[in-house]
């Protein structure tokens, strides 16, 4: 069974980092029991061969392709040949921590041909897998540091950078169903970025909501700096809903501001997750679910704002 897919970023921070991949970032791809991986969109296409689909894959894949790429290959339904995680490795932990070693897995997680292409701001990804039976999980790991590998003694080099990713696709009924989670590595730790269950549409954004964080920078060479800080304890208990008919509505919760600090203004949501409230255009960078965060572009500053919903 052959599952192709491709990652067409809509988010603007994940869009810069890929197409970075373009030029001369060095991409590692990691493959593993749960191969680190894949697709925004879940346009999936399934016939058994990767050449096939007016040959999708031929072509990006050549040796004579000039697009960066990638093309693994891996004996399906071997004996003890796997190359597993192991000793409690998991996502979460710095590559230091990870441990591989050979085994056996399951058919529906036993993967053939794996390759990996990237198309201008486009990553495309195909796997095969033994057999498309029950759930899954398939991922790819995104990491800047070049010095990633695996060694001999089951242990890895390299260690995770600020803004790795981590694209996670989970496979249900064999495949029938699939929800795409993107992370990327912040602070050392993994934090959600975009989960196609909860997709960042106006009426999934609709909802009440507190600012809970501000960070702001005045300039390319200035340090970010907590801007909600500064604001008067009257501002900071506001709330703020975003209605479905494209309505922002500022009410003074709380504390009483003199005047009393409510508006409501006009906001749009783009396809692309480019967001227009009032006069001011951003984007959605972030968006859980419980929390949305908006980028406000001021030419070479920004305001980057986090909304929790109350």
């Amino acid at each position: 069974m052959t599952t192709s897919t491709q990652l067409r970023l809509r988010f603007p921070y994940l869009r810069k980092w890929v197409c970075s991949l373009s030029g001369s970032m060095k991409i590692t791809l990691l493959v593993l029991l749960s191969l680190f991986v894949i697709n925004t969109n879940a346009q999936i296409t399934v016939d058994g061969n990767p050449s096939t689909a007016t040959n999708e894959w031929c072509t990006p894949l050549s040796p004579s392709s000039v697009r960066p790429h990638l093309h693994v290959k891996d004996i399906l339904n071997g004996s003890g040949d796997d190359t597993e995680f192991n000793q409690g490795t998991s996502d979460v932990l710095d590559i230091p921590d990870w441990n591989w070693g050979l085994g056996n897995i399951s058919g529906k997680t036993d993967l053939g041909n794996v390759g990996l292409v990237v198309d201008n701001c486009t990553i495309y990804f195909f796997a095969d897998r033994f057999a498309a039976e029950g759930d899954a999980d398939l991922g790819l790991w995104l990491f800047k540091d070049p010095g990633f590998s695996l060694n001999p003694d089951g242990t890895f080099n390299g260690q995770h950078l600020e803004g790795d990713i981590l694209i996670t696709s989970k496979f249900t009924n064999g495949g029938g169903v699939q929800t795409t989670k993107v992370y990327y590595w912040h602070n050392d730790d993994l934090v959600l970025l975009f989960d196609t269950a909860i997709d960042p549409t106006k009426e999934n954004i609709a909802g009440i909501y507190k600012i809970t964080s501000i960070t702001s920078r005045d300039s390319p060479d200035s340090p970010e700096y907590d801007a909600l800080a500064d604001d008067a304890p009257c501002i900071k208990d506001n709330l703020y809903t975003f209605t479905v008919d494209n309505k922002l509505i500022c009410t003074d919760a709380g504390l009483q501001c003199e005047p009393q600090a409510q508006w409501t203004i006009n906001w749009s949501l783009a396809e692309d997750s480019t967001i227009t409230i009032g006069f001011n255009h951003g984007a959605v960078t972030k968006f859980t679910g419980s929390q949305l965060e908006i980028t406000l572009d001021w030419s070479e500053a920004y305001d980057r704002i986090t909304y929790t919903r109350q």
